[in-house]
């Protein structure tokens, strides 16, 4: 009945209120499996998420907002909600997650202009700490590619971050340059 779905959804509200969250989570994941075409399933992913982040429970967090970005029509949510789950993600250490992530907000999204530039620093400082020189590389020479076609879009941390990748190829240049 319409009482028993307000019901459950009113308790999952007064539980995450009252600082019970792993209640609250649980009467609003039952709600969504029970009723998932019902009007108040639509907000569940961003209420488990805000849930999530206060517990720390970064993977859970990062797969609701791969939710969120599958489910929406609205642009500026879901290029929000991946760029989220990618930095969630790393907060997990689940790399491979997060790299897919970032890549794919860093090709889909080349606007605005700051976040894509730092999804793609994220990327290339993941691959450095990977010992993955070329694929650092290949996004070091993205980076100063985004700032170049950025036109008016370009400010001062596009430009330290433009200068900073070349500067760092450049510098790989000149060690090779050096052992020959």
């Amino acid at each position: 009945s319409s009482i028993r779905l307000n019901a459950q959804y009113d308790a999952a509200s007064h539980y995450l209120l009252a600082g019970d969250r792993a209640r609250g989570t649980e009467l609003l994941q039952d709600f969504r499996a029970r009723y998932p075409d019902h009007a108040l399933t639509a907000g569940i992913g961003a209420r488990l998420v805000e849930s999530y982040e206060a517990d720390g429970q970064w993977a859970a967090a990062a797969r609701e907002l791969d939710g969120i970005n599958q489910s929406s029509d609205d642009p500026a949510v879901q290029r929000e909600a991946l760029y989220l789950a990618a930095d969630y993600y790393q907060r997990a250490g689940e790399t491979s997650l997060a790299i897919d992530r970032y890549r794919d907000y860093a090709h889909t999204w080349k606007q605005p202009l700051a976040p894509r530039m730092e999804a793609m620093l994220t990327l290339a400082d993941i691959y450095a700490g990977q010992g993955e020189s070329v694929k650092r590389n290949y996004w070091l020479n993205a980076i100063a590619d985004a700032h170049d076609q950025a036109a008016e879009q370009a400010d001062d941390r596009s430009r330290y971050l433009a200068a900073s990748a070349v500067s760092e190829i450049a510098d790989g240049h000149y060690e090779r340059y050096l052992a020959i």
